[in-house]
Protein backbone atom coordinates (compact mmCIF):
# COMPACT_ATOMS: atom_id res chain seq x y z
CA UNK A 1 0.00 0.00 0.00
CA UNK A 2 1.23 3.51 -1.06
CA UNK A 3 1.58 6.58 1.28
CA UNK A 4 -1.07 7.56 -0.79
CA UNK A 5 -3.36 4.69 0.24
CA UNK A 6 -3.16 5.73 3.63
CA UNK A 7 -3.38 9.16 3.63
CA UNK A 8 -6.71 7.84 1.34
CA UNK A 9 -8.28 5.63 3.79
CA UNK A 10 -7.39 7.70 7.03
CA UNK A 11 -9.08 10.58 5.21
CA UNK A 12 -12.35 8.25 4.37
CA UNK A 13 -12.35 6.95 8.05
CA UNK A 14 -12.47 10.31 9.76
CA UNK A 15 -15.46 11.28 6.71
CA UNK A 16 -17.22 8.44 7.55
CA UNK A 17 -16.56 8.82 11.12
CA UNK A 18 -18.03 12.38 11.46
CA UNK A 19 -20.58 12.23 8.55
CA UNK A 20 -19.71 14.17 6.24
CA UNK A 21 -18.28 14.41 2.15
CA UNK A 22 -15.41 14.96 1.15
CA UNK A 23 -15.47 17.83 -1.79
CA UNK A 24 -11.98 18.62 -0.95
CA UNK A 25 -9.51 15.69 -1.11
CA UNK A 26 -6.52 16.24 1.58
CA UNK A 27 -3.94 14.54 -1.38
CA UNK A 28 -4.57 17.10 -3.45
CA UNK A 29 -3.46 20.29 -1.30
CA UNK A 30 -0.16 18.35 -0.33
CA UNK A 31 2.55 20.37 -1.20
CA UNK A 32 6.74 20.65 -0.85
CA UNK A 33 8.40 21.88 1.99
CA UNK A 34 10.13 24.48 -0.37
CA UNK A 35 6.51 25.93 -1.32
CA UNK A 36 5.44 26.55 1.75
CA UNK A 37 8.92 28.18 3.05
CA UNK A 38 8.11 30.54 -0.25
CA UNK A 39 4.87 31.38 0.96
CA UNK A 40 5.68 31.53 5.09
CA UNK A 41 8.68 33.41 4.53
CA UNK A 42 10.12 30.45 6.33
CA UNK A 43 13.12 28.33 6.01
CA UNK A 44 12.87 25.36 5.09
CA UNK A 45 14.99 23.88 7.91
CA UNK A 46 12.16 25.12 10.46
CA UNK A 47 8.59 23.94 9.44
CA UNK A 48 7.22 20.68 10.41
CA UNK A 49 4.25 18.67 9.19
CA UNK A 50 1.25 20.96 9.32
CA UNK A 51 -1.45 22.56 7.51
CA UNK A 52 -0.75 26.49 6.47
CA UNK A 53 -3.69 29.07 5.34
CA UNK A 54 -2.02 31.98 4.36
CA UNK A 55 -4.63 35.28 2.96
CA UNK A 56 -3.62 37.06 0.27
CA UNK A 57 -3.37 40.93 1.37
CA UNK A 58 -3.58 42.12 -2.07
CA UNK A 59 -6.45 39.72 -3.37
CA UNK A 60 -9.21 38.14 -2.17
CA UNK A 61 -7.82 35.07 -2.03
CA UNK A 62 -6.64 32.10 0.29
CA UNK A 63 -3.71 29.86 0.02
CA UNK A 64 -4.12 26.51 1.86
CA UNK A 65 -1.21 24.13 1.86
CA UNK A 66 -0.82 20.72 3.64
CA UNK A 67 3.07 19.78 4.45
CA UNK A 68 4.18 16.15 5.73
CA UNK A 69 7.65 16.39 7.16
CA UNK A 70 9.95 13.98 5.26
CA UNK A 71 10.58 11.67 8.59
CA UNK A 72 6.62 11.06 9.20
CA UNK A 73 6.15 10.03 5.55
CA UNK A 74 9.33 7.62 5.58
CA UNK A 75 7.71 5.85 8.72
CA UNK A 76 4.18 5.70 7.47
CA UNK A 77 5.89 4.21 3.89
CA UNK A 78 7.97 1.81 5.81
CA UNK A 79 5.44 0.32 8.65
CA UNK A 80 2.03 0.96 7.62
CA UNK A 81 -0.28 1.53 10.75
CA UNK A 82 -3.27 0.69 9.25
CA UNK A 83 -1.40 -3.21 8.76
CA UNK A 84 0.19 -2.92 12.33
CA UNK A 85 0.10 0.39 14.54
CA UNK A 86 2.30 -0.05 17.28
CA UNK A 87 4.85 2.07 19.36
CA UNK A 88 7.01 2.63 16.15
CA UNK A 89 4.79 4.19 14.06
CA UNK A 90 2.14 5.56 16.62
CA UNK A 91 3.81 9.16 16.67
CA UNK A 92 3.78 8.73 12.53
CA UNK A 93 0.03 8.23 12.29
CA UNK A 94 -1.12 10.73 14.76
CA UNK A 95 0.72 13.29 12.94
CA UNK A 96 -1.09 12.17 9.78
CA UNK A 97 -4.23 12.06 11.66
CA UNK A 98 -4.05 15.45 12.78
CA UNK A 99 -3.20 17.45 9.54
CA UNK A 100 -6.22 15.60 8.43
CA UNK A 101 -7.90 16.58 11.30
CA UNK A 102 -7.08 20.28 10.75
CA UNK A 103 -7.39 20.77 6.52
CA UNK A 104 -11.34 19.08 6.89
CA UNK A 105 -12.34 21.18 10.12
CA UNK A 106 -10.97 24.49 8.16
CA UNK A 107 -12.64 23.27 5.14
CA UNK A 108 -16.08 22.14 6.34
CA UNK A 109 -16.67 25.33 8.61
CA UNK A 110 -15.15 27.74 5.57
CA UNK A 111 -18.02 25.84 3.57
CA UNK A 112 -20.74 26.80 6.35
CA UNK A 113 -19.45 30.18 6.18
CA UNK A 114 -17.97 29.93 9.63
CA UNK A 115 -14.90 30.37 11.30
CA UNK A 116 -12.69 28.44 13.43
CA UNK A 117 -9.98 28.89 16.45
CA UNK A 118 -6.25 27.57 16.61
CA UNK A 119 -7.41 26.14 19.90
CA UNK A 120 -9.91 24.54 18.20
CA UNK A 121 -7.96 23.28 15.92
CA UNK A 122 -5.46 21.65 17.72
CA UNK A 123 -8.53 20.28 20.32
CA UNK A 124 -10.45 18.50 17.32
CA UNK A 125 -6.89 17.03 16.22
CA UNK A 126 -5.61 16.09 19.95
CA UNK A 127 -9.59 14.47 20.20
CA UNK A 128 -8.99 12.41 16.99
CA UNK A 129 -5.12 11.32 17.39
CA UNK A 130 -6.82 9.10 20.38
CA UNK A 131 -10.37 8.58 18.66
CA UNK A 132 -8.66 6.81 15.28
CA UNK A 133 -5.76 5.17 17.37
CA UNK A 134 -8.27 3.51 19.29
CA UNK A 135 -10.41 2.47 16.58
CA UNK A 136 -7.40 1.07 14.47
CA UNK A 137 -6.46 -0.68 17.11
CA UNK A 138 -9.71 -2.37 17.72
CA UNK A 139 -9.97 -3.42 13.78
CA UNK A 140 -6.36 -4.94 14.39
CA UNK A 141 -6.70 -6.94 17.46
CA UNK A 142 -10.26 -6.68 18.73
CA UNK A 143 -9.65 -3.88 21.42
CA UNK A 144 -8.91 -0.91 21.84
CA UNK A 145 -6.10 -0.30 24.55
CA UNK A 146 -7.63 3.36 24.89
CA UNK A 147 -5.96 3.38 28.52
CA UNK A 148 -2.06 2.77 27.15
CA UNK A 149 -2.75 4.99 24.14
CA UNK A 150 -4.24 7.61 26.57
CA UNK A 151 -1.12 7.76 28.98
CA UNK A 152 1.21 7.36 25.43
CA UNK A 153 -0.50 10.43 23.26
CA UNK A 154 -0.76 12.60 26.33
CA UNK A 155 0.65 11.74 29.72
CA UNK A 156 3.95 11.29 27.49
CA UNK A 157 3.66 13.49 24.86
CA UNK A 158 6.01 16.53 24.42
CA UNK A 159 4.97 19.63 23.76
CA UNK A 160 7.88 21.82 21.38
CA UNK A 161 8.78 24.58 21.66
CA UNK A 162 6.70 27.80 19.82
CA UNK A 163 4.82 31.07 20.39
CA UNK A 164 1.63 28.74 20.44
CA UNK A 165 2.97 26.40 22.66
CA UNK A 166 0.25 27.95 25.40
CA UNK A 167 -2.37 27.29 22.93
CA UNK A 168 -1.31 23.91 22.42
CA UNK A 169 -1.30 23.53 26.48
CA UNK A 170 -4.49 24.46 26.70
CA UNK A 171 -5.89 22.00 23.74
CA UNK A 172 -3.65 18.85 24.92
CA UNK A 173 -5.12 19.56 28.46
CA UNK A 174 -8.72 19.87 27.59
CA UNK A 175 -8.88 16.85 25.30
CA UNK A 176 -7.50 14.63 28.08
CA UNK A 177 -9.27 15.61 30.87
CA UNK A 178 -12.41 14.98 28.19
CA UNK A 179 -11.01 11.74 27.32
CA UNK A 180 -9.97 10.70 30.95
CA UNK A 181 -13.74 11.53 31.57
CA UNK A 182 -15.14 9.32 28.89
CA UNK A 183 -13.20 6.42 30.34
CA UNK A 184 -14.80 7.20 33.63
CA UNK A 185 -17.75 7.18 32.07
CA UNK A 186 -18.00 4.57 29.56
CA UNK A 187 -14.59 2.13 30.02
CA UNK A 188 -14.54 1.72 26.01
CA UNK A 189 -15.92 4.64 24.93
CA UNK A 190 -15.44 4.12 21.34
CA UNK A 191 -17.14 1.43 21.19
CA UNK A 192 -20.55 3.33 22.40
CA UNK A 193 -22.93 4.61 20.14
CA UNK A 194 -23.86 7.82 22.77
CA UNK A 195 -20.35 8.59 23.01
CA UNK A 196 -20.19 8.78 19.22
CA UNK A 197 -23.15 10.91 18.97
CA UNK A 198 -21.59 13.40 21.33
CA UNK A 199 -18.92 13.48 19.22
CA UNK A 200 -19.82 14.28 16.10
CA UNK A 201 -22.49 16.95 17.58
CA UNK A 202 -19.55 18.64 19.06
CA UNK A 203 -17.49 18.31 15.62
CA UNK A 204 -20.48 20.79 14.48
CA UNK A 205 -20.47 23.16 17.18
CA UNK A 206 -18.03 25.99 18.05
CA UNK A 207 -15.42 26.79 20.76
CA UNK A 208 -17.38 28.21 23.36
CA UNK A 209 -19.78 25.13 23.22
CA UNK A 210 -16.83 22.64 23.11
CA UNK A 211 -15.05 24.04 25.89
CA UNK A 212 -18.02 23.99 27.74
CA UNK A 213 -18.92 20.83 27.46
CA UNK A 214 -15.13 19.67 28.77
CA UNK A 215 -15.56 21.62 31.68
CA UNK A 216 -18.95 19.58 32.87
Amino acid sequence: MSLKDIIHQCEQMIAKYYGFEISTPFIDFIVSENDIAYSTNETKSNLKSGVFVIENKTEDEVFIGACLDEKITENLAAMNPLVVLNKENLNAFCVLVEEISHFHLLVNRAKAGLGVTKVELEWQAEIDKLLFSAEILRFQSGKTHIVPLLKLIFDQCEIIESPDKPLYIQANKLAATFWYKAVSEYKEPTTVRDFRSTLQKLYRVDWDEKRAYCAR
